[in-house]
């Protein structure tokens, strides 16, 4: 069987706003865990619940949703926040390993008091956990530059928006 963790955080940081994304508001948004993710998301319009629709008509793949977290866009993520969820993810998938492959359904704009590219940063710390022959796919908005994202990820999943908001996605592999 080909073994899929999937763990993640969502977040669009504006910096202009001068409300920060503390780790009590997180909380309070909620990170969730194993089923919960499958529960709150499968049926969403959500990254995630197209990343768990595509898996589940796979036979020969078993998804394993770790962590994920969500919250709506405010000021950029304190550095206490950034490091518990993300210690949180790394642990989630260091625990439950080894991988085949870890999904990273990150929405690709995150700002934290301490890295300017939360979203890179963690897929950076993913990449040293697991190494460099689990495949990593991470997503990302098609506005967003290159970044240390694409750099440590094995393919990148673009979620396009329509005038109607509907997600569509496509996968462009990275060389």
């Amino acid at each position: 069987m080909f073994r899929i963790a999937i763990a993640g955080f969502q977040h669009e940081s504006n910096s202009f706003s001068k409300i920060p994304a503390s780790l009590d508001r997180w909380k309070a948004a909620g990170i969730i865990f194993g089923q919960e993710i499958v529960d709150e998301y499968e049926t969403s319009t959500a990254t995630i619940a197209g990343m768990l629709a595509r898996l589940r008509k796979e036979s020969d793949i078993e998804i394993h949703p770790l962590v994920f977290t969500r919250m709506m866009p405010m000021g950029p993520m304190t550095a206490e926040a950034t490091e518990h969820i993300m210690d949180l993810m790394l642990k989630e998938i260091g625990d439950n390993g080894p991988w085949d492959a870890v999904l990273l359904p990150l929405h690709g704009a995150a700002v934290s008091d301490k890295y300017l590219d939360a979203d890179g940063e963690i897929s950076e710390k993913v990449r040293k956990l697991v190494g460099k022959n689990v495949i990593i796919g991470t997503g990302k908005s098609p506005k967003k530059c290159e970044s240390l994202l694409e750099r440590m990820s094995s393919l990148v999943l673009l979620w396009i928006c329509t005038l109607m908001s509907r997600r569509r996605s496509s996968l462009m592999p990275i060389s």
